[in-house]
């Protein structure tokens, strides 16, 4: 790929609609996000899809997503 392509991708994940919303919303989608761990389920085939079951991991991997994520999740105690 090309440093134009790679640019204008870097570009888009910036201006992307998530990022616009303010950390009180994040708050609220992370702590619906925790609280609301669905029962097991399997596919026919026997694969689990849902790899989240502890509320922890599922923090872990919000932080994972970008610094403002981590941000918001590590300053909201009632998370943890």
């Amino acid at each position: 790929e090309s440093l134009i392509e790679d640019a204008i991708r870097a570009r888009r994940h910036v201006l992307a609609p998530v990022r616009r919303l303010p950390t009180e919303i994040l708050r609220q989608i992370f702590l619906l996000t925790v609280n609301h761990i669905p029962e097991r389920s399997a596919e026919a085939n026997g694969v689990d899809w849902w790899s989240f079951k502890d509320p922890e991991c599922t923090l872990w991997a919000m932080e994972l997503v970008c610094q403002q994520w981590r941000a918001v999740a590590m300053g909201y105690p009632q998370l943890w």
